[in-house]
């Protein structure tokens, strides 16, 4: 109840600031005067990111396309299975987790032109309530759509940094959860969200930071048996340095959509994750994905997954195997992918006689041995027993974990 009150102490701030933002100076002609939700609106765009790059909630036209033109929603998860869905939402973050005990969870809602999508996709799953919601922090690209959400669906509890923004995308959440009574609670390092079967902790914030929200995301460990996920908001690397235990993980939420501020060296080799998923809006102003993040990653071996490229990623588990399936394609042109090492050796190619196992989905080649390869969805892996030298002709690039090569052959 103390933090529920404290949210109505912020939304009264925040309207005030409002309402003087838009006063009229004395002496100056009027111009018929603003609203205060069109005078908070304003601060919406310029909200700014760590490295300078501004935070909106608009969307590009390519952007505003993909809203449109979704492919087929993912399957439900099975009995006893967790499955995360790293849905498509542009330049902008939402993860939606199906629990084994039939319960759900949603991380961050993207901008506000998705929220329809995400209440769809919600909804193609067959939930109607969401036990637990995360709003890592205040940006619009996280918390755009979590007005709708929250006014769609019964909702179990809600979890929020203790800080807040004086724009209208906050003020509509935060007016949302006090007119539903939605019990809200501190995400903060040390709070546990689950136990059990299924652990759920936050890792961060640690401390508050008043100039730089994104140094505020709620940082969120989920294990299920052997396998974990780690879900990093728009952390950078100074937040990343200040985790404390272990954070080894399968599958990497990379922070701040695969911006250089983030995926430091150090930080990776802590994680080592076998998967990578950047969520980040086809042809987004800012660049994302970065290429320091993406040379970072693939240095560490992870097999990157960019929801600009194959859409929607869902990962399974039943606690002990992991299944990645995703909506599309990876783009086949490896500049354009950022997947996998690119490198080449400069040597001819010889036959191999090898039989190489492939990703279809990220346009990978492993040796059969390489630990990657029993992760690899039924729809998603072939074999081939061509040359390195004619798949990467097709578009594939080697695994930069095991590296297949032509001139040394395969090891089976």
């Amino acid at each position: 109840m103390g933090f529920k009150r404290g949210l109505t102490v912020l939304l009264v701030l925040c309207v005030l600031a409002a309402l003087f933002a838009c006063a009229t100076p004395e002496g100056s002609p009027s111009g018929g005067g603003s609203s205060v939700t069109e005078s908070v609106a304003a601060s919406d765009s310029t909200d700014a990111s760590s490295n300078g790059e501004p935070v909106g909630s608009s969307v590009s036209d390519e952007e505003s396309v993909a809203v449109s033109t979704a492919s087929s929603a993912p399957e439900p998860a099975k009995d006893g299975e967790l499955a995360v869905h790293y849905l498509d939402v542009g330049q902008g973050d939402s993860i939606f987790i199906e629990l084994p005990d039939g319960k759900c969870m949603l991380i961050d809602a993207s901008i506000a032109e998705y929220g329809d999508r995400i209440v769809d996709a919600i909804r193609a799953l067959s939930y109607d309530r969401i036990d637990y919601v995360v709003a890592t922090h205040p940006h619009a690209d996280h918390i755009g759509g979590m007005e709708q959400v929250l006014k769609s669906f019964e909702i179990g509890c809600i979890y929020l940094p203790d800080v807040s923004a004086d724009t209208a995308t906050y003020v509509g959440m935060a007016e949302t959860i006090l007119e539903r009574d939605i019990p809200a609670e501190v995400a903060e390092a040390g709070v546990t969200l689950l136990s059990g079967d299924v652990q759920a902790r936050f890792l961060a914030p640690s401390v508050i930071d008043r100039d730089d929200q994104n140094r505020n995301s709620a940082v969120l460990l989920l294990t299920y048996g052997t396998r974990t996920f780690l879900f990093m908001g728009d952390a950078d690397t100074s937040i990343e340095d200040s985790l404390e235990g272990d954070i080894d993980c399968d599958v990497l939420k990379v922070g701040h959509h695969g911006s250089r501020t983030a995926s430091g060296d150090g930080f990776l080799r802590r994680a080592t994750p076998t998967y990578a998923i950047i969520s980040c809006g086809k042809g987004n102003s800012y660049g994302h994905p970065h290429t320091e993040a993406l040379s970072r990653l693939q240095a560490c071996g992870a097999e990157i997954l960019r929801t600009d490229l194959v859409g929607t990623v869902t990962v399974r588990t039943d606690g002990t195997t992991l299944t990645v399936e995703t909506q599309g394609e990876q783009g086949s042109d490896p500049s354009e992918s950022g997947v996998g090492d690119t490198s080449s050796n400069g040597s001819e190619p010889e036959e191999s006689g090898s039989t190489w196992v492939l990703n279809t989905s990220s346009f990978k080649i492993h040796r059969p041995d390489c630990k990657y390869v029993d992760s690899i969805s039924p729809k998603n892996r072939a074999e081939s027993d061509k040359t390195v030298a004619e798949l990467e002709e097709e578009g594939y690039t080697p695994c930069g974990s095991c590296k297949p090569s032509d001139t040394e052959g395969n090891p089976n």
